[in-house]
């Protein structure tokens, strides 16, 4: 227990001491980034971030944005260069150029748009030429040029000099200087523009840059005489080793590094990172990942990595990182395994073996080891292992030991995979081939000691890629495609004794993509399923849920125990690192290998361990370099952000510079026909950016988040109407997750779903309303006034009517009377005869009037439903009732039929009997004939027209089958 906590006190102590160290071993990896992919000017001159993390580059073409994803140009109103970038802390980015300087701000679609400053300068001091700094001073801003020096403060701008035969200016701990040629180098103070001490020594000396060295000392970069101290004591070179290097090919630009570096950028052989004592700590030109060899501008970014605006194109360099190449595949090609022996370092690759020094001394033009092939190595290394101080090389043509620099052949047996030591026996190693295995015995000859080839182990002829021993004695061996198999060897291990397969019929999850591993001394099985272990009392496979878990359910592919104790894992979906914990359980690492885990060779992955500082991983891209010592924060927040807000098909609503804005939905309005949008956005994470992941979601129209995507755009078209909120997260290659800030926005219903449209709506329907109201009124009073007219006409109508049948019947009854006198005495029948007749007479009158009265009822019925006046209703209504009061029913009408037959001596029943086909009707226009009234006189009687009254008597006569020529009224007179 002490001895771990001894341990990891060391660990912890080492990994402080080692958070200020620069990588020394190998080169950082570089990205290019030529003008054909950010298509602006080859040359750019100044480099700058701002707080959100977007990258600002001074281009030939104009200014420059980056966002790990997206580049964006923009050119100055007057086309010049833009010298000189600065990200100011009030969010405006200011920049330089020839005769012009000003700031860029978003505008409001968060565009970025230039303001000039020009025109605050007075006019004459405005042909000042090229602006090449800007830095900040005093809560101002300092804008630089070889003719003048303007300070803004505020809104106001002051010329601080003109036409001064300045150089470059520098910004050192807030202190402005600036190299006044033929002078020296002077410093701003409030009495202006003074001579630093001694330093007219640079009167006529080109200087590239000047920094605080130390408390009492500053240090100058000069572009072809080297570097000098200058402090209270005067000038003197610095002590370096470098200097004649940096008079040859001059510096051009020099950053500050984490207090104990310097980055210094050349005009002819790329950039250099120096210690403070002029140790040269790794130096990288075009021969090592550059696109050019002339640096003109130098930037450190928010995660510690360097930015190279280049004569031509920009380089991203990885300087932040524990890994780094130490060889190349564009110079050894896909490399397979490492070894290491005393100083040297053997790399086995598919063009062969190669050698180099070890460990690796930081030297002008590489501080990457210089390999030498070995002759007669040509072609497929599968492996090289150091077992007893000797280098044994496994090949495709054959197994080899090294000799210095040269290979002895120990077997022509094809496709030596690999080597393993067999337990208990320290001079027996065996190996696998292509077909089958093989023992080798070491011997001890003095210089001349090694390995011998004792035998080959007959009984087994499979390809034997993985092999290990278990804590039994038995041979594991795992194929391809074949499964495992389980091997005895006799004590001789000169033949195979016992051989047994294992596959899906033995627990396993198939026979195929299966890897034997070896943990701890127990041999466990890797599949696409899980980690699965043998259990010898049932000679079968179970799987182990606790390894799988730590693996992440993954297949392991290659489990490899350095001689430090680390245990290196190789998974289809990562490479770490397992560590023992106190309680027996592991803990794993996986975040620094991350940008390696597509360079290893799927199968052959491979690491190898030369102490716990120097760890070598084999890729398809070259060997490399691994410092556990090296601290990185891999938690650092990258950020992500929205870049870009489109309605399609191109038109501009958000253009990603104004975070404010995107959560203001009230701005962010949009009409229902431009319902299609393009959201483009970006992880602001510059490390292997080709490996940033996002996942969207639009709420109010997605379900939940996307699956993660290298995606950085998503289109929706066709969007309902309502509110919605856009949200993108990233996660970089280091697994670290961001969320952006979401972008509000709200879709208008369409024109006729609007509000306004609604108040229309309304309002038409109300003056419809009115309208309708107004016609239906007069309508009614038009009813009502014709209904009045109506009234009084049928009243007056009827009231003649009953008039004229009163006097009638009062006629009828004194003709009556007068003959009643008349005859009294003489015809009392003929008298009662008569009336009858007259009687019979009457009741036609009477339904004549019945039949009238039921016709008027009728209308005043109709006529009172439509009447919307109450009044009038109810005087109708009781017209109506004095109408029902008079009309005679059909009761009537059969004392009618009765009085009628006795007058006529049973005529009706004389018709029904002889003409069964007659109806009422039929029967009562007998009735009026056999009376002898004419069809004028029956029409109104029957109520209908004088023309239906000769059809009815044309259809009767039909009934009756009579001759055309017979006259019907006789007929019935005679009947």
């Amino acid at each position: 227990m002490k001895y771990r906590i001894l341990c990891m006190i060391i660990f912890f102590g080492i990994g402080l001491k080692a958070y200020a160290d620069s990588k020394s071993i190998g080169i950082s990896f570089v990205e290019n980034y030529t003008k054909e992919v950010y298509h602006a000017g080859t040359q750019v001159w100044s480099i700058d971030q701002d707080d959100n993390g977007v990258l600002y580059f001074g281009n030939n073409s104009g200014l420059l944005t980056f966002d790990s994803q997206n580049w964006r140009l923009y050119p100055v109103p007057n086309r010049s260069i833009i010298r000189s970038v600065m990200a100011g802390d009030d969010g405006k980015i200011y920049i330089g150029c020839f005769n012009d300087f000003g700031f860029f701000t978003p505008d409001n679609r968060g565009e970025l748009v230039y303001t000039s400053l020009l025109d605050k300068v007075p006019a004459e001091y405005r042909n000042f030429g090229e602006v090449w700094n800007i830095m900040p001073y005093e809560n101002g801003i300092i804008f630089h040029s070889y003719n003048a020096v303007f300070f803004l403060y505020g809104d106001e701008i002051s010329t601080i000099s003109f036409k001064l035969d300045l150089h470059f200016s520098f910004d050192v701990n807030g202190k402005y200087l600036v190299k006044h040629n033929g002078t020296g180098i002077l410093e701003l103070t409030s009495n202006g523009l003074q001579l630093v001490e001694h330093s007219e020594f640079f009167a006529d000396i080109v200087i590239s840059s000047v920094l605080q060295y130390d408390e009492q000392s500053l240090i100058v970069f000069t572009r072809e005489e080297g570097i000098f101290i200058l402090d209270d004591r005067g000038v003197r070179p610095f002590e370096s080793p470098l200097q004649e290097f940096f008079k040859v090919h001059q510096i051009f630009s020099v950053r500050p590094f984490e207090e104990e570096y310097f980055i210094i950028g050349t005009v002819k052989n790329g950039v250099l990172i120096v210690d403070k004592n002029g140790n040269l700590v790794q130096h990288i030109n075009r021969n090592r990942g550059l696109q050019n060899n002339t640096i003109l501008s130098l930037f450190v970014d928010k995660t510690k990595n360097l930015w190279l605006g280049l004569d031509n194109g920009i380089d991203y360099v990885m300087i932040n990182s524990p890994l780094s190449f130490i060889a190349h595949e564009r110079d050894l090609g896909a490399t397979y395994v490492v070894a290491h022996k005393e100083n040297k370092l053997y790399v086995g690759t598919n063009q062969g073996l190669y050698i180099s020094s070890w460990p690796v001394k930081a030297e002008i033009e590489s501080q990457a080891p210089e390999f030498e092939f070995v002759e007669g190595s040509q072609g497929q290394v599968w492996t090289v292992k150091n077992i007893r101080g000797t280098i044994l090389v496994g090949h495709d043509k054959g197994t080899f030991q090294v000799e210095g620099n040269k290979l002895s052949i120990l077997s022509t047996v094809q496709g030596g995979w690999i080597f393993i030591e067999v337990p208990g026996r320290q001079n027996r190693i065996i190996e696998g081939t292509y077909q089958g295995l093989q023992v080798y015995r070491y011997v001890s000859k003095g210089e001349r000691s090694g390995w011998v080839l004792e035998n080959t182990i007959a009984g087994f002829s499979e390809s034997c890629r993985q092999l290990g021993f278990d804590q039994k004695g038995y041979l594991w061996v795992g194929h391809g495609y074949k499964g495992i198999y389980r091997l005895k060897l006799n004590e001789n291990m000169d033949s195979v004794t016992e051989i047994r397969h294992y596959g899906k019929e033995s627990g396993l999850s198939s026979n195929y993509e299966l890897h034997v591993l070896k943990l701890n001394e127990k041999i466990m099985i890797s599949s696409n399923e899980g980690i699965f272990l043998y259990d010898h009392q049932t000679d079968n496979f179970e799987r182990n849920q606790e390894l799988t878990n730590l693996f992440s359910n993954h297949n392991v592919q290659n489990l490899i125990q350095d001689e430090t104790g680390n245990i290196w894992y190789f998974s289809t979906e990562e490479v770490g690192i397992l560590k023992s914990n106190f309680d027996g359980s592991y803990s794993k690492t996986v975040k620094p290998f991350s940008p390696i885990h597509e360079k290893v060779i799927a199968s052959y992955e491979n690491v190898y361990a030369i102490n716990r500082s120097n760890i070598l991983f084999s890729t398809e891209e070259g060997v490399i370099h691994f410092n556990p010592d090296f601290h990185k924060d891999y938690k650092d927040a990258h950020g992500v952000s929205i870049r870009r807000v489109e309605i399609l098909p191109d038109s501009l609503i958000y253009g990603g510079y104004a975070a404010g804005l995107l959560g203001n939905s009230k701005r962010n309005t949009i009409r229902f026909r431009d319902n299609g949008l393009r959201f483009s956005y970006s992880a602001l994470s510059y490390e292997f950016s080709d490996k940033n992941a996002y996942s969207i979601m639009l709420e109010g129209f997605d379900k939940g988040w996307s699956e993660w995507s290298a995606s950085t755009e998503k289109e929706y078209t066709n969007l309902m109407d309502g509110e919605y909120i856009f949200r993108v997260r990233a996660r970089n290659i280091y697994g670290q997750f961001s969320e952006s800030e979401p972008f509000r926005f709200v879709i208008l219903p369409p024109w006729y779903r609007s509000s306004l449209a609604y108040v229309v709506y309304i309002i038409a329907f109300i003056i419809v309303i009115i309208l309708i109201v107004r016609v239906v009124l007069r309508k009614i009073e038009k009813e009502k006034l014709a209904l009045n007219v109506k009234q009084e006409a049928d009243m007056k109508a009827r009231e003649k009517q009953f008039a004229e049948e009163t006097m009638k019947a009062e006629q009828e009854i004194i003709k009556l009377r007068n003959e009643k006198l008349e005859a009294e005495n003489q015809r009392n029948l003929a008298e009662i005869d008569s009336k009858t007749k007259e009687l019979a007479s009457v009741a036609m009158q009477i339904t004549y009037k019945n039949e009238m009265l039921t016709r008027i009822k009728q209308k005043l019925i109709r006529v009172s439903g439509k009447m919307l006046h109450q009044e009038s209703k109810i005087q109708v209504n009781e017209l109506i009732k004095t109408l029902e009061k008079d009309i005679i029913t059909e009761e009537e009408w059969e004392r009618f039929e009765m009085h009628f037959d006795q007058v006529h001596e049973d005529f009706i029943k004389k018709l029904r009997n002889n003409f069964k086909e007659l109806t009422p009707k039929d029967l009562r226009l007998c009735a009026y004939l056999r009376m002898n009234l004419s069809s004028k006189e029956i029409a109104p009687l029957l109520n209908i027209s004088v023309r239906g009254v000769e059809i009815s008597r044309y259809r009767l006569r039909k009934k009756m089958d009579l001759d055309r020529d017979a006259n019907l009224t006789d007929f019935m007179m005679k009947l």
